[in-house]
């Protein structure tokens, strides 16, 4: 049975670009172990983004970094380039235990972290999804893919976002007893008790937006180029003269606002899709509205919100844990098709099949709410983080 060395309180260096409102109360329960003690450092946000700091932080230290910030085109992906020049002394004064370290996301700032850590023997948590599905690298992005899977095999802890990610570690030849999977995740009870908070709302909301009668397929989330809400749209178009009550309501903002809203009336759809802009603080009366939740592209924190609440999920190839969350005919559908066509066609069939059949959609309800309160949620989240902080002090 592995235990702890001799009791001790580890000085944790959780470094991550940014710190959003999702992660707050995650950080904040971690630090609620007694025998780790967390300290933040993080980058200055791009306001108006998603990648972008909350204004409250609390439950845990932190210290905002001097940044150098840029943006990069290549692979076809827009990718955010991410500098602090003073991480390096920074946690040569913090001398922490452990470094808990964001993966790819963080890569300009890993090789300050990843020599740090080496010259002092200090073990790295690499925290990451491994490489997606159908995410090719090429050019600049090619090179640095070949960094990060020179540092991720040589990390001491493989802390994956997913299944999926288990699956690369094993491929690129990680020991199994290196590997911990935690399936990312948001702070569920808060969710809980927003949904508590929200419920005598939804008749008012559905009486605002005039969807009396209709049948919600919600999108929650940024509204930026690798979400895929112009594919969904598509098939909307066909939703509609198929199911004339369907309605696709789009919370969130983000750098394609404006072109999804044209590409809306470009279809002629205007009269059945409903754009909200970001909402934070009574999403939950939007999730108890609808009836199905759609990914199409990138993202995930959204599943695990959407089955708290119910929701069968649609899904494309998101972030990896889609892997976890829905299981074909059980939480909902993923769509695994590449091609432009096929996916479109592909969600048109899974949203129709699930507004027609309203016994298969109380089944899958049962069961998404039945995952989140028995396998993952915060506590499993937490714990596992936890547990992976303290991996390379465990003795056999």
């Amino acid at each position: 049975m592995n235990k702890k060395v001799a009791k001790k309180v580890l000085k944790v260096a959780f470094c991550t670009r940014f710190i959003t409102h999702y992660r707050v109360p995650i950080i904040s329960r971690l630090n609620g172990y007694e025998d780790i003690n967390i300290k933040a450092f993080y980058s200055t946000g791009f306001p108006g983004r998603r990648c972008d700091n909350t204004k409250k932080i609390t439950g845990f230290e932190h210290e905002q970094l001097k940044t150098l910030r840029t943006t990069i085109n290549s692979s076809g992906r827009e990718g955010i380039i991410i500098i602090n020049p003073e991480l390096f002394c920074k946690l040569y004064k913090y001398k922490p235990d452990v470094i808990f370290a964001e993966g790819a996301n963080f890569f300009n700032n890993l090789l300050f972290i990843f020599p740090f850590a080496k010259i002092f023997k200090i073990p790295i948590i690499w925290h990451t999804s491994g490489k997606l599905e159908n995410h090719n690298y090429y050019g600049i992005s090619k090179l640095y893919r070949k960094m990060f899977k020179f540092m991720e095999k040589r990390s001491d802890i493989f802390l994956s976002y997913s299944s999926l990610g288990l699956k690369y570690a094993k491929r690129i030849g990680l020991p199994r007893k290196k590997c911990v999977l935690a399936v990312n995740n948001i702070d569920t009870e808060k969710v809980k008790n927003e949904q508590e908070r929200c419920k005598n709302r939804v008749p008012e909301l559905r009486k605002k937006l005039k969807l009396e009668n209709k049948k919600i397929v919600l999108f929650v989330g940024a509204i930026e180029k690798d979400k895929d809400l112009d594919i969904l749209l598509e098939a909307f178009k066909y939703i509609c003269i198929n199911k004339p009550s369907a309605h696709l309501l789009i919370v969130g903002d983000g750098t394609e606002m404006s072109d999804i809203r044209k590409r809306i009336k470009d279809l002629g759809i205007s009269n059945s899709v409903t754009t909200t802009g970001k909402i934070i603080d009574g999403v939950s009366t939007y999730f108890q509205l609808s009836d199905i939740f759609v990914l199409p592209g990138r993202g995930g924190l959204a599943i695990p919100e959407a089955m708290l609440h119910g929701l069968p999920v649609i899904c494309g190839i998101a972030d990896g844990t889609e892997w976890d969350y829905v299981i074909d005919g059980v939480t909902g559908f993923r769509i695994r098709e590449i091609n432009r066509a096929d996916r479109i066609k592909a969600l048109e069939i899974y949203i129709l099949r699930l507004l027609e059949n309203l016994s298969l959609c109380k089944t899958i309800s049962k069961e998404t709410i039945n995952i989140i309160r028995d396998k993952y949620n915060i506590h499993t989240f937490v714990d596992s983080i936890h547990h992976a902080i303290w991996a390379p002090f465990l003795k056999d």
